[in-house]
């Protein structure tokens, strides 16, 4: 059995990298969505993430990505690009989505 406080250290650890390209498939693994080749990520070996695992993930990737913001700039664009997924699945409260002021 996984530890709450193992479960979370190892979901933000998936971001834990400089690399964009990584970075944006960590976004697209947080929300079950397909990359460039089509594949479902985050289905790919029938794993996925319950949605408070997504917003762990996500606010990962915002807090990452080494000096210049680049994970914070990813992770906007991001929202911006599928908000009305995110917005569908969370609403406009309730979620640290929608009420996250960092």
């Amino acid at each position: 059995m996984c530890l709450p406080q193992a479960k979370l250290r190892c979901t933000r650890a998936l971001a834990c990298t400089p690399e964009p390209t990584l970075l944006a498939r960590t976004l697209r693994f947080a929300f079950n969505l397909t990359d460039e080749e089509g594949d479902q990520d985050g289905d790919a070996m029938g794993v996925g993430l319950r949605s408070q695992g997504a917003i762990t993930l996500f606010d990962a990737v915002a807090h990452s990505g080494g000096g210049g913001g680049q994970g914070l700039k990813m992770a906007w664009a991001f929202l911006r690009e599928n908000w009305a997924l995110v917005h569908g699945r969370y609403g406009s409260g309730g979620s640290k989505v929608a009420t996250n002021k960092s």
